[in-house]
């Protein structure tokens, strides 16, 4: 019974849609049916008017003495009196003028008759136009609740992912400080302990850099400088200041004389995080043999292409993976989590510093290349 409570409230969405969907039909329906009604009854009681009033009018013509005059009746183009008795009698002026009828114009029954096909007609175009408004509307209101709902969904893994990523460092570097601790270990196991509790440091700064950047990059309020800087000696500068956590990882860059003597405007701050968050997740989902190559290339822009090893990605999601909180759906080793915010916060800051960050994947299992896009001095 619960899991049906459960399912129910997960579709619950979808049945809310169809429902409304259902009732607005039946409105709909309801409406053109009643109008479509009021026009054809409008119609057939004009009918019935004329028919009415030319045999009152036929009783007291027939009755008169003068004799009728052909043509339109006293200027009621509705009327036409002929010399054209009526077969079945109704309208023929009897007693004194049988030879004489007074009948409905047929150019006024042409008239109502073509104002009954307009108004149907634009019952059908109301109705159609209204049908297409209540279809759009509905489908944006159930786009905007599945939105909606997995927002919330992608919100709630979020900080779940964030809680776990907050805890894994931490009670790394609580295990390794219980070790050094008892002071049972020789000098290079402690080395080798503290170097591992420096990484669990440097993850938790990352960390909490991403969370940060990210709201910023929500509300829009981050302070960002650009300065001029030389993204070669920029890079080489980072590789230098990060051997702990590339520690193992096989980096090369290439650029040549060009690359090497061109400048960009870029704010160091931003470009720093942009490629902590390449490595890291290189680092993180790439092979024990990780291997980084940093091409630059000179064109309209500067261009940096970081190429991994790594597990790569179906190229049709090359786009979707700059989105907020979205990892891709695969199986992730164990320990190996991540917020989903990485690629979203360095687009953004990318394109703040007026370039932009592109994907570039042949499949799984053939790596990946992050494209930066920066603005020439």
């Amino acid at each position: 019974m619960k899991r049906l409570l459960s399912v129910f409230k997960k579709k619950m969405h979808h049945v809310i849609m169809i429902l409304v969907l259902f009732f607005l039909a039946l409105l709909l329906g309801w409406w053109s049916i009643f109008i479509k009604k009021s026009i054809i009854q409008a119609y057939r009681d004009q009918n019935t008017i004329i028919e009415q009033t030319c045999q009152i009018l036929a009783s007291k013509l027939g009755k008169l003495p003068d004799r009728p005059v052909p043509g339109i009746y006293r200027g009621d183009d509705r009327l036409v009196i002929s010399i054209d008795p009526d077969p079945q009698g109704l309208t023929t002026l009897k007693p004194n003028w049988p030879q004489y009828s007074i009948h409905p114009n047929q150019a006024y029954l042409n008239r109502i008759a073509l104002q009954k096909k307009r108004q149907s007609l634009m019952v059908l175009g109301e109705g159609s136009f209204l049908a297409i408004c209540v279809i759009i509307s509905s489908f944006m209101l159930y786009y905007n609740i599945r939105l909606e709902r997995r927002s919330k969904e992608e919100l709630v893994e979020f900080w779940s992912r964030v809680t776990h990523e907050i805890k894994t460092p931490i009670t790394g570097i609580r295990l390794f400080l219980e070790t050094l601790k008892r002071g049972t270990l020789k000098p290079d196991e402690q080395s080798y302990l503290v170097d591992m509790a420096m990484k669990q440091i440097a993850r938790q700064q990352q960390l909490t850099q991403n969370i940060l950047m990210g709201q910023q990059v929500e509300r829009r309020a981050g302070k960002m400088t650009l300065v001029s800087l030389n993204p070669v000696e920029f890079l080489e500068k980072y590789i230098n200041h990060h051997n702990l956590m590339l520690a193992g990882v096989k980096t090369e860059i290439i650029a040549d004389q060009k690359a090497r003597d061109v400048r960009v405007k870029a704010d160091p701050n931003s470009l720093h995080t942009i490629l902590d968050n390449l490595a890291d997740n290189a680092i993180k989902y790439g092979p024990s043999d990780l291997s980084l190559v940093f091409h630059f290339e000179v064109t309209k822009k500067v261009i940096l292409s970081v190429t991994d090893n790594g597990p790569g990605f179906p190229p049709k999601m090359a786009d979707h993976l700059f989105d907020a909180y979205r990892r891709l759906p695969r199986d992730l080793p164990v320990g190996k989590h991540g917020t989903g915010m990485g690629l979203h916060i360095c687009r953004s800051l990318a394109r703040a510093m007026g370039g932009d960050m592109e994907a570039f994947s042949h499949g799984e299992g053939e790596g990946a290349t992050f494209k930066i896009f920066m603005i020439k001095e």
